[in-house]
């Protein structure tokens, strides 16, 4: 069974609320989150549009903290998921990007960044 629902995952608010659907969606369990949506854009360095603090935390906010908030928000019904069984708890898979190993040759920076800080913290959640 697959539920859908729109929001907007670039904030804690709709992190939250997506959690909120999916723990009513699946009867308070979830096996599997998949964190993939993301978003790119890129400026040349020295053009001065004036656009280039809100591309960055665009980005910022969709690619890096929606991955920390949903997967935090998520974690309870991870857990209660696998509680039944004593498994060890649900799985989460972050995209991430090969830009966020080696950087593209367009100027890309908030994206670059943003998809090496998803590799990061899906190592750092993989340890606690």
């Amino acid at each position: 069974y697959v539920a859908a629902h729109p929001c907007d995952v670039s904030t804690r608010a709709g992190c939250e609320e997506l959690a909120d659907f999916a723990s009513d969606a699946y009867g308070g369990g979830l096996d599997v989150l998949i964190n993939n949506a993301g978003t790119a854009w890129g400026e040349p360095l020295e053009r001065k549009s004036g656009r280039m603090n809100w591309g960055f935390d665009r980005i910022m906010d969709l690619n890096v903290k929606a991955v920390f908030y949903l997967s935090a928000a998520c974690l309870p019904l991870l857990e209660a998921a696998a509680a039944p069984t004593g498994a060890p708890s649900g799985r989460i898979i972050n995209v991430g990007s090969i830009a966020g190993i080696v950087p593209q040759s367009a100027p890309t920076h908030a994206y670059d960044a943003s998809k090496a800080a998803v590799h990061s913290l899906t190592r750092k959640l993989a340890a606690d």
